[in-house]
């Protein structure tokens, strides 16, 4: 066992080459993800920690039958939000508190935080052809946007939110945005392998000490015979300009 290879996708910085190492070297990553899956089952993450962490609220479809170009609400803190398919927002009972997002095509998809005044709307926009992703920082006192950035391609999971940062994940893509500035401490993109559908979405982040893990699940391609495959990008944070990404079955 010591010297059997295991497939490696991709390691470095700001590389996808594809290489193999030994499982001795691999041995460690591996027992570090059982333990942090054991950890997400909450039978050994400490209350304290679970109070930092925090996650946005995904909007629902008003007529979850009309799939398109729906109009989306949710309700936060005593306060309903609803958003149009053109990106228009509306909370609360006051006419006046209104805002249009930063797009010009159909919102399908969104996320939402709030804290105090501020609200963050996390959406997928799309032209029913293609589609993206943004983030926009409301102050709903003002009904002005304080920041927007990108965040590359669609398939937008749960945004997690640790301190001031946003964890996101989208097909092909994981990155940490400063909330603070709306700028990315780091960010990954160009994962998705179209050959096995590797990181095609995310479900679930973790975190262990220093380092985030960003588990993907899906489906095997057709040259597989195994069942689902768990792709991980785990990143160091003291050491954010690194990556590894590893596919394994389950």
């Amino acid at each position: 066992m010591g010297d059997q290879q295991v497939p490696v996708i991709a390691y470095g910085n700001w590389r996808k080459d594809h290489l193999s190492i030994t499982m001795r070297k691999l041995l460690p990553i591996l027992l570090l993800l059982a333990a942090a899956c054991k950890q997400q089952s909450g039978s050994t993450v400490p209350e304290e920690r679970r109070r930092q962490l925090h996650f946005a609220v995904r909007a629902q479809n008003l007529h979850p039958a009309n799939f398109e170009d729906d109009t989306l609400v949710t309700r936060l803190d005593n306060t309903d939000f609803t958003i149009t398919y053109s990106g228009k927002m509306y909370w609360g009972t006051n006419p006046a508190d209104s805002f249009q997002l930063a797009t010009d095509l159909l919102v399908e998809k969104a996320y939402l935080y709030k804290t105090g005044d501020t609200l963050l709307v996390f959406f997928v926009e799309t032209n029913n052809e293609e589609a993206g992703s943004r983030v926009q920082k409301i102050d709903l006192r003002s009904r002005k946007a304080v920041w927007n950035a990108e965040i590359a391609g669609f398939n937008l999971g749960i945004p997690y939110i640790k301190d001031h940062f946003a964890y996101l994940t989208t097909i092909g893509f994981v990155g940490k945005l400063d909330l603070n500035n709306g700028q990315y401490a780091y960010r990954f993109e160009d994962l998705y392998d179209r050959q096995v559908y590797a990181f095609n979405a995310f479900d679930t982040i973790l975190f262990r000490d220093s380092l985030t893990l960003f588990l993907s699940t899906h489906d095997p391609s057709p040259a597989e015979r195994n069942g689902k495959r768990v792709d991980t990008v785990i990143v160091d944070e003291k050491k954010p300009g690194h990556r590894i990404v590893i596919g394994f079955d389950r």
